[in-house]
């Protein structure tokens, strides 16, 4: 795979790339679809991981422009071309969650659980999720 065929395009201040616009234009509208939820402010957080979930999304399947004509950028970068669809449509963006802690003394009365909002998978071997706790507001990791 060589760069012979890579345009290095340096855009100026108020200069538009054509092709980045309309990505970022495609990533807006898939985002828009996730309007109907019930905040009356969107988290920062939320609208991140709804950001990354789509890039991740469009990185999976090979794009007309892409540097190969075979591989996805996804498996150029990762060197994996199997994607286990199941798991990464198995929780939602934005589904609430009642997440487990583990306190420590675990024989206190502290609660065992949290009240979240799933974010999207760590992409870990674990099975691990980011989740944005409803209390804090704040990034958790559970399983």
């Amino acid at each position: 795979m060589g760069l012979d065929n890579v345009l290095l395009n340096i855009a100026g201040t108020n200069e538009h790339v054509p092709e980045v616009k309309r990505v970022i234009h495609t990533i807006k509208e898939r985002n828009h679809t996730l309007s109907w939820t019930s905040f009356s402010t969107f988290p920062v957080l939320l609208k991140r991981a709804m950001i990354k979930k789509e890039v991740a999304w469009m990185n999976v399947f090979n794009h007309d422009d892409s540097v190969s004509a075979t591989l996805s950028p996804r498996t150029i970068v990762i060197r994996s071309l199997q994607v286990d669809f199941t798991f990464y449509r198995k929780v939602p963006n934005g589904a609430y969650h009642e997440v487990r802690d583990e306190p420590s003394p675990s024989d206190s009365e502290t609660s065992r659980s949290t009240p979240a909002i799933a974010l999207n998978p760590t992409s870990n071997l674990q099975g691990s999720y980011h989740l944005m706790s409803l209390g804090t507001r704040k990034q958790l990791t559970r399983k």
